[in-house]
């Protein structure tokens, strides 16, 4: 496959979302979430929410892996996918040492050595967006350049007024990262699927936009909720993850159906 032309897929190759995905993933989350958490033993919930958390991203990243396997002969598409198959699984993992820390040993799970894992997500997530973007090299105005900038800005002043007068130490300042390359990767979806929403993947990228405006939204009200009261397990915000997740992996699947 050449590099130069962009021939993964035919221009007006029809793929509609199927709404009732998204509202079986919706349910799902909400079900597998208050279900557990009214019927079952607080043990067997945190147990079941734990494996669930560190499934969710591993999944994901091997779904990515399918589809960069697809694109072995395609350097620039083969790259955006690992990045996104190494990020996810990097989030698996960092999971797991967060569950290790918060419900095994009994210590600060944020920060700690867990954060390690989640530290590259982002850039990696970012690497996967400026990849397939920049390979249709769009060109870009003012009014475009703007708004990119501007809404990054404007989350992470958001975030900043909600815990301005928290003490500023490692915590604070590892919040401020995520929620920064949080909104920063929410901003580079938004422009990636403007671009491609007339194309065949369009439908794949407005999904992959909603999960992670999904998971961007989860992380700030997380930084916030542990910032101020201490999260755990029991705390509604999961119900975002399960569903951002279980979103980006439709939107991968939907990619796949259609290279």
């Amino acid at each position: 496959m050449s590099e130069n032309t962009p021939d993964i897929v035919p221009d007006k190759l029809d793929s509609p979302i199927n709404f009732k995905i998204i509202t079986l993933i919706v349910l799902g989350a909400v079900l597998f979430h208050f279900g557990g958490y009214f019927l079952l033993e607080l043990e067997t919930f945190e147990l079941l929410t734990s494996i669930f958390s560190i499934a969710s991203p591993l999944t994901t990243g091997i779904i990515a892996g399918i589809i960069a396997a697809r694109y072995l002969f395609s350097k620039i598409f083969f790259r955006a996918y690992v990045c996104l198959v190494v990020g996810y699984i990097s989030v698996g993992l960092g999971e797991i040492l967060f569950m290790l820390y918060d419900y095994i040993l009994e210590e600060p799970a944020f920060p700690s050595p867990a954060d390690l894992f989640f530290i590259p997500f982002y850039p990696l997530v970012l690497g996967h967006l400026i990849l397939n973007i920049s390979f249709f090299k769009p060109k870009i105005n003012r009014k475009t350049i703007f708004w990119i900038c501007v809404l990054p800005i404007a989350i992470s002043v958001f975030y900043l007024n909600l815990v301005w007068e928290t003490e500023w130490d490692g915590q604070f300042s590892l919040s401020l990262y995520y929620v920064i390359m949080s909104s920063i990767a929410l901003t580079m979806t938004i422009y990636g699927a403007s671009i491609f929403r007339q194309g065949a993947l369009g439908k794949a990228w407005l999904l992959l936009l909603i999960g992670i405006i999904v998971l961007s939204v989860a992380d700030v009200i997380y930084y916030y909720v542990e910032t101020y009261y201490g999260y755990t397990l029991e705390h509604p915000v999961n119900l975002l993850w399960y569903a951002g997740y279980w979103i980006i992996i439709y939107a991968l699947y939907k990619h796949k159906r259609i290279i």
